[in-house]
């Protein structure tokens, strides 16, 4: 079975997954995407995180600096001075039946590590900051972690008895053809070229820029941004090179590197697109 099957196919059993592989590969947009119909998984992405479960998705970042507090609801003051519950993810996720992505698991401190053990276990958890209720899983709830790493590193190590509560799934990444066929399901109105292109150039710059120990590639949402980005300026009558649509679209911290790998950017121009760009992003007509 492809990645995307057996993770339709672990949904589908009520498994938590853990998706590991390199930054970039696609693991928390496919996490994300993968379509769920009625009480069904199937191993195709969705066009929007709306869209992939009947209940809702929500995804969260861990990083060393997550509190616990945000993560399961917390006591705040309203605008009438009053003390309320202010409901975390992971509560909404249980009560509503929600898909409940967590990013880089094994980033979690360690008094936010304990909170994923009845989680994976689909076992009832404790909100304190609500009078210490029990909550349970609701009907159609789905658990996936995703992590760089094989499970046993990062500055929270999963142990062997945690880790083997997670059906783990190695993902390289989606093979070029894999791509294609999604973007152009989600993005009818670009041409197979223009499509083509993106995948190819992101390929591209992924092995160029990927001469450390840690792996560097486009990302999958990346590219999506791009071909978002483009369909909107052909909708306004501008054409622009892909490369130039992805230069704005990759992130900032290999955008330096890559940048001398792409077209020479003119600076009116650049300034142009990156305003079309933010005017797309907010829906706004140029």
């Amino acid at each position: 079975m492809t990645p995307l099957e057996q993770l339709a196919f672990w949904l589908n059993a009520q498994a938590p997954v853990l998706l590991y592989g390199p930054s970039g590969a696609g693991k928390t947009y496919s996490a994300t995407r993968i379509k769920t119909v009625g009480d069904r998984t199937l191993p195709e992405l969705a066009g929007e995180n709306a869209d992939a479960h009947p209940n809702g998705v929500i995804s969260i970042s861990m990083t060393p600096e997550t509190e616990e507090n945000p993560l399961y609801g917390e006591v705040v003051h309203n605008e009438n001075a009053r003390f309320v519950h202010r409901e975390g993810p992971i509560t909404r996720a249980y009560r509503e039946g929600l898909r409940l992505v967590v990013n880089e698991i094994t980033t979690s401190p360690a008094d936010v590590a304990h909170l994923w053990h009845p989680i994976a276990n689909c076992e009832p958890i404790v909100i304190k900051s609500a009078g210490f209720k029990l909550l349970h899983p609701a009907p159609g709830f789905q658990f996936v972690a995703t992590t760089n790493l094989d499970g046993y590193g990062g500055n929270y190590r999963l142990s062997p008895a945690f880790y083997s509560r997670f059906q783990p799934i190695a993902w390289p990444g989606m093979t070029d053809e894999e791509q294609l066929a999604h973007f152009s399901a989600r993005h009818p109105s670009l041409s197979p070229e223009i499509l083509a292109d993106f995948v190819t150039l992101a390929g591209r710059l992924s092995v160029a820029l990927n001469t450390s120990d840690s792996p560097v590639v486009v990302s999958l949402r990346e590219i999506d941004r791009a071909c978002t980005l483009t369909a909107y300026l052909q909708d306004q009558g501008i054409d622009e090179p892909a490369a130039r649509a992805l230069g704005l679209t990759i992130r900032e911290n290999i955008a330096v590197a890559a940048r001398h790998l792409l077209p020479t950017f003119d600076a009116e121009a650049e300034q142009m697109l990156t305003v079309q760009y933010d005017r797309s992003r907010h829906g706004k007509a140029a």
